[in-house]
């Protein structure tokens, strides 16, 4: 600090003319004449010629020193520009008289001051002020508070400073930066950028204190963790032309500090470089070996560590810390925790990572399922946290904090089931508990560990205590709360929490899934689908890059809905692609709204709905096979737990397809049919061979799942229908025969319709007997299994195979099934016409004609043929 009377020349003869005239004669202008001269030898800056001439006019006058009292105001500015403090110190002493102008008084405070002998300066500036002299009252308080600083007792130093009234324009900016820096010493570092960026900071582009005030508001960024702000602020301090500031030292370690905490070693690296060349101190090695390290260039970090010679105890023990984090194996790091506790074996913070070591690799072990070593290392960890809390005692409330926390996960993780609640329950009862930075994340451990020792209302106390403190664990609290009421069935709560998470922390990770298990929730409490409804919009449309909101989009309609073809969820799959482009639901997604182009849907009302399209239905399909196969060549899509669902759904869609260009070949005639029939074919062998090579990884997934998967079925007996829309009775006859001898069951669908399919085969070949054995059998082992349709058919083959037989009583029989079954069908007025036919046979005329009367009444194909054969053979006339 420079502060400089301005003085005024005219004004100091008068008043020394004026009081002095009668009693100084010629001596007063002789003194005079060399004050002048030495006013004017300052005023040119010319200070060591000054001097002398001062104190030659002091000392020319010592008889009687108090009209030189300018004069020695001029000297003490002089002394503090030039900052000769014991010279000023001793002057003051040998020309001290009760006439002096008071402000001698505060040049001999900011003498002492600078000399860092405060008490004596505290009594002079404190003297100064008590004489109510108005010249230096400002920086009088600004002295005191810069004694008080350097004493750090903050408190007084901001008291002194709000004593400050109007200052000048520098003595402004200087208390302002000095409220900043003792808000940055009292953790205040939020209301230090305030004021550094207030209009109470004024500086030009040339003043130095430009770079301080810089670098303070750096350091408050940097306090409050704030890297990537911190940054340009040090930036623009450490641009300074030179380096003797006390604080260069700070700020350039603060810049390698804040590169390294914001991810950028490079920088990092290259800020410790500047700083170790200006300032070769322990901390800028440890930075920079810490930069080595987190780059990933742990060869330069261990030979930095281990060449350079730490001179204090902190240096070496963290030195040692960087190279444990640089080991890669647990060896390596036990070793240098074992030097760590040979160089202070009382340390209890050597002790505590000794402990954390041992931790973290029986955790790793009994991920690895060695169980017996896992046992061991976590009972010794558990012994080297009690060994360090014992050695931590009330030294560092923090860390001892911290060992009671991992010593109870430990406990947690060991299989003779130590109760790491209780050690938390010591903890939180402990004086450790108000120097716990990590509260929150303790009141969910102990949550946790309660559920874990079947204490619900215990854990739900802790995890509701968690969340109140609206922490980083709060979300995980509440969480953890919600998903053991769901896994206990007690939907209403699980619910309740979920939504208090989503609403409490509106941006946590977890609430997307908090919404996504809410939805389920209320589907099993089978509450109002809206309500369900409206979680899962949320989810895909607040949180669209949430894992869940895929799954959201496609759950948002029913199963139901999509099966049956509603129009509202048909067109929500239709959109699902450009909401979502690269989501294993995709695969879902097409192969049903391949399914729904597959079918002619109408409205209860009768009005068209869609109508089928079947080569759109094979696009969809297909689709759903690419998807699937590019996934599952990525290998990240599709989740292991879902990954055999979806070859299911692959094999699925590429069935689908064939069976969609086998109903385009019996829709179609000529070329086009054996085109499509040929597609059919090949896709369905496709299939068929892929579950028989014993080498594909996909369908032996669905063999480990079934002895006799039904995709495979189903796709043997399409092959085989496929064959005989081709007229190639042989290959198809083939193909069913080693279906039914692949059966072990005695009722099965497909082995039924394998039974019927063979029968008609026999049927077509006119062999009666054979053909009735095997569409007996087809009834038998499909008994309520087959469809209503399926059924009757087969009945009326069964009555075709008697009437071949000549066996018209029991054709009559069976047929009269079909007739009398009390269903909906074609086929049952089919069965009609057919009776009316074998009583013709039988020779019993007026049955037929009373049954094809009957017929005739109704509607259709059927009735149609029922009055043509009346018309021809009994002479009916309808009106």
């Amino acid at each position: 600090m420079q502060f400089l009377i301005a003085p005024s020349f005219a004004k100091s003869l008068l008043f020394i003319y004026a009081i002095f005239h009668f009693f100084s004669g010629a001596a007063f202008l002789y003194s005079e004449m060399h004050e002048a001269s030495a006013e004017e030898l300052f005023n040119a800056g010319l200070y060591e010629k000054a001097e002398a001439a001062y104190l030659k006019m002091l000392r020319s006058n010592e008889q009687d020193l108090s009209p030189s009292s300018n004069a020695l105001l001029q000297l003490s500015q002089l002394y503090t520009i030039t900052h000769q403090y014991q010279k000023m110190n001793d002057l003051l002493k040998e020309f001290t008289h009760p006439q002096n102008d008071p402000a001698l008084t505060y040049f001999a405070g900011l003498a002492y001051s600078r000399l860092h002998k405060h008490t004596q300066a505290l009594k002079a500036f404190q003297n100064y002020l008590s004489s109510k002299d108005p010249s230096y009252t400002n920086e009088a308080h600004f002295e005191i508070a810069l004694i008080y600083f350097s004493e750090k007792e903050y408190a007084k130093s901001l008291n002194e400073l709000k004593q400050i009234n109007h200052p000048k324009t520098n003595l402004q900016t200087l208390v302002a930066i000095y409220f900043a820096r003792i808000y940055l010493q009292t953790d205040r570092a939020q209301e230090a950028i305030q004021l550094l960026n207030s209009h109470d900071v004024k500086v030009s582009d040339n003043d130095s204190t430009k770079f301080e005030i810089a670098f303070l508001t750096g350091d408050a960024h940097f306090l409050l963790r704030e890297y990537e702000k911190a940054i340009p602020s040090l930036l623009q301090a450490a641009d300074r032309s030179q380096d003797t500031a006390l604080w260069y030292s700070d700020c350039l370690y603060q810049l390698g500090m804040s590169y390294l905490y914001s991810g950028d070693y490079e920088k990092a690296t290259s800020a410790f470089h500047e700083f170790l060349k200006n300032f070769p101190e322990e901390r800028g090695f440890l930075g920079l070996g810490e930069a080595y390290y987190l780059s990933g260039d742990h060869l330069n970090a261990e030979k930095l560590l281990s060449s350079h010679q730490f001179t204090t105890k902190n240096g070496q023990k963290a030195a040692l810390l960087l190279q444990i984090k640089a080991s890669p194996t647990y060896s390596a790091r036990n070793s240098l925790y074992s030097k760590l506790i040979e160089m202070d074996p009382d340390s209890g913070s050597a002790w505590y990572y000794y402990a954390l070591n041992d931790m973290e690799e029986g955790i790793l072990l009994k991920s690895h399922n060695k169980y017996e070593e896992a046992e061991k290392m976590l009972l010794k960890a558990i012994d080297s946290f009690e060994k360090g809390l014992s050695l931590l005692g009330f030294s560092d409330k923090a860390m001892a904090a911290q060992a009671l926390k991992y010593q109870a996960m430990a406990a947690h993780q060991n299989s003779q089931n130590l109760n790491g609640m209780h050690i938390l329950e010591k903890l939180m009862d402990s004086s450790f508990w108000e120097a716990t930075k990590d509260q929150d994340e303790i009141l969910y451990l102990h949550g946790f560990f309660s559920l874990k020792q079947g204490l619900p209302d215990i854990a739900a106390r802790s995890l509701q205590a968690a969340a109140a403190m609206k922490q980083q664990f709060g979300p995980v609290a509440l969480k953890c709360l919600a998903d053991s009421h769901y896994l206990a069935k007690n939907y209403s709560a699980a619910k309740s929490v979920y939504l208090q998470l989503t609403d409490s922390f509106p941006d946590s990770p977890l609430c997307a899934e908090s919404l996504f298990f809410a939805a389920k929730s209320s589907a099993y409490l089978d509450e109002d689908p809206a309500l369900r409804k409206k979680y899962l919009s949320q989810i895909f449309e607040s949180y669209p890059q949430s894992p869940f909101a895929p799954e959201s989009y496609f759950l948002y309609y029913s199963y139901q809905e999509y099966l049956q073809g509603d129009k509202q969820a048909i067109r929500h799959l239709q959109h699902f692609s450009s909401h979502f482009p690269a989501t294993p639901f995709l695969i879902e997604a097409n192969f049903l709204a391949g399914l729904n182009s597959r079918l002619n849907r109408k409205s209860p009302t009768g009005k068209w709905i869609s109508k089928k399209n079947l080569t759109l239905a094979i696009d969809y399909f297909q689709e759903a096979e690419t998807l699937f196969d590019l996934y599952a060549k990525e290998g990240t899509k599709i989740s292991s737990s879902l990954f055999n669902y979806y070859i299911s759904v692959r094999y699925r869609s590429t069935l689908e397809r064939a069976k969609a260009n086998l109903t385009i070949a019996n829709e179609s005639q000529g070329a086009k049919r054996q085109i499509y029939l040929n597609y059919a074919t090949e896709v369905f062998k496709k299939i068929v061979d892929d579950f028989q090579d014993p080498a594909n990884k996909y369908t032996a997934v669905l063999w480990q799942e079934s002895p006799y998967p039904l995709i495979y079925q189903e796709s043997l007996y399409e092959l085989a229908k496929s064959y005989l829309a081709q007229g190639n009775d042989p290959a198809a006859d083939q193909i069913l025969s080693q279906m039914i001898a692949k059966y072990t069951a005695t009722r099965s669908y497909y082995l039924s319709l394998s039974l019927f399919e063979k029968g008609l085969i026999a049927l077509k070949q006119k062999d009666f007997a054979k053909s009735l054995e095997l569409f007996q059998l087809a009834d038998t082992t499909g008994k309520d299994l087959l469809s209503t349709d399926q059924k009757l058919d087969l009945w009326i083959q069964i009555s075709l195979c008697y009437s071949g037989l000549m066996q018209y009583d029991l054709a009559i029989l069976t047929l009269s099934k079909v007739v009398n079954d009390e269903t909906i069908s074609h086929l049952r007025l089919k069965a009609m016409f057919m009776r009316a036919n074998l009583y013709t046979l039988d020779h019993r005329p007026e049955l037929a004609r009373k049954q094809l009367e009957s017929l005739a009444q109704k509607k259709g194909e059927w009735a149609i043929k029922a009055k043509q054969q009346l018309e021809k053979e009994h002479d009916y006339f309808s009106f």
